[in-house]
C-alpha cells in the first residue's frame, strides 16, 4: 500500500478499506466472543483494575533516547511489540507488554518469550488472533490476556471502551494500547516514543539486526507504514474519549509528529 493510494487520503479516512471483510467480522463478532469466552471472562474481570492510577505508554521511537528513562523506575510503563529490548537499554523496567501484530510476533516469538521470562513481566495483552502462535512456543512467559478483534478502526467505529468486546485495527499498536490501558482504569496515560516517522535507516529506540531490516521490507509491513498519515487522527479520537471521562491521553515525548494529543513536559510530571 503506498501512502498516496487514495484509501489514505483523508476525504477516506472514515471509509473502510475491505467493507466486507469489516461486515464479516462484525456479525461474527458475538461468536468470536462466545467461543472464546473463557478468554473473554479472564479479561473481562479486570475492568478498572488500574482505576485512577498512570501509566507511561511507550513507543519505540529515537527520540526516547533524549529522554531521563530513569524517572520511570516508580511508575507503571507499559512497552509494545519488540519494545522489551529497551529494558536492556535504559528502560528501567515494564509493568505491561502489549502486541498487536502477528506476522511481527510470528517471526520474534521466541525473543519476546525470553524476555518476558527474564524481566518478569507481570502483566501481558495481546490480540486474540497471537493466541495459537503463543501456544505453540516451546518456553513460554506468563500468560497474555488476549483481547478480541472488532471490526474497523478509531475512525469507523469509535473509541473502545471495553476491550473485552474487541478492539479495532488502527495504524499503530500504541492506539490498540491506549483502548486496553483505558479499558483497565488508568487515569493519566502519557504517551513517549511515538515518533510516528519511519525516515532513515534505524527506525527505533532499539538497536536492530539483519531479522529487523528483513521485517522492515515485508511488503505487508510497508503497508502498514503507509497508515501512519492516519495515526494523528486516530489519537485525536482517543483523546477526545479519556478528555471526557475526566482523563489523560498526552504526549509526554520529546519532538516527533504526534501532535493532535497535548503535550505535556515529561520531567514536570515528577
Amino acid at each position: 500500500m503506498r501512502v498516496d493510494d487514495p484509501a489514505w487520503q483523508p476525504e477516506n479516512w472514515h471509509k473502510e478499506r475491505k467493507p466486507l471483510v469489516a461486515a464479516w467480522r462484525q456479525l461474527t463478532l458475538p461468536a468470536q466472543l462466545a467461543l472464546n469466552w473463557p478468554e473473554v471472562a479472564r479479561l473481562k474481570a479486570l475492568e478498572n483494575h488500574f482505576k485512577g492510577e498512570r501509566v507511561f505508554l511507550l513507543g519505540n521511537g529515537p527520540s526516547l533516547g533524549e529522554q531521563a528513562l530513569h524517572r520511570l523506575s516508580g511508575e507503571h510503563v507499559a512497552c509494545v511489540n519488540m519494545g522489551l529490548r529497551m529494558l536492556d537499554q535504559g528502560v528501567p523496567h515494564a509493568t505491561f507488554h502489549i502486541m498487536s501484530g502477528i506476522n511481527r510476533f510470528r517471526r520474534f516469538g521466541e525473543e519476546i518469550e525470553a524476555d518476558v521470562i527474564r524481566h518478569d513481566i507481570p502483566w501481558r495483552f495481546y490480540r486474540l488472533r497471537l493466541k495459537g502462535t503463543w501456544a505453540q512456543l516451546p518456553n513460554k512467559g506468563r500468560r497474555p490476556h488476549f483481547v478480541p478483534r472488532r471490526a474497523g478502526t478509531l475512525l469507523t467505529t469509535g473509541f473502545q471502551e471495553r476491550a473485552w468486546q474487541g478492539v479495532g485495527s488502527d495504524a499503530t499498536v500504541l492506539l490498540f494500547a491506549a483502548q486496553v490501558l483505558y479499558f483497565l482504569g488508568f487515569k493519566a496515560v502519557y504517551v513517549m516514543g511515538c515518533d510516528l516517522s519511519y525516515s532513515g535507516t534505524d527506525h527505533y529506540f532499539y538497536a536492530m539486526g539483519e531479522k529487523d531490516y528483513a521485517h522492515e521490507q515485508d511488503p505487508k509491513v510497508v503497508a502498514a507504514r503507509a497508515s501512519m498519515v492516519r495515526a494523528n487522527a486516530q489519537f485525536a479520537i482517543a483523546g477526545k474519549a479519556f478528555d471526557a471521562a475526566g482523563r489523560t491521553l498526552a504526549n509526554a515525548g520529546h519532538g516527533g509528529n504526534l501532535d493532535s494529543i497535548p503535550r505535556v513536559d515529561f520531567d514536570g510530571l515528577f
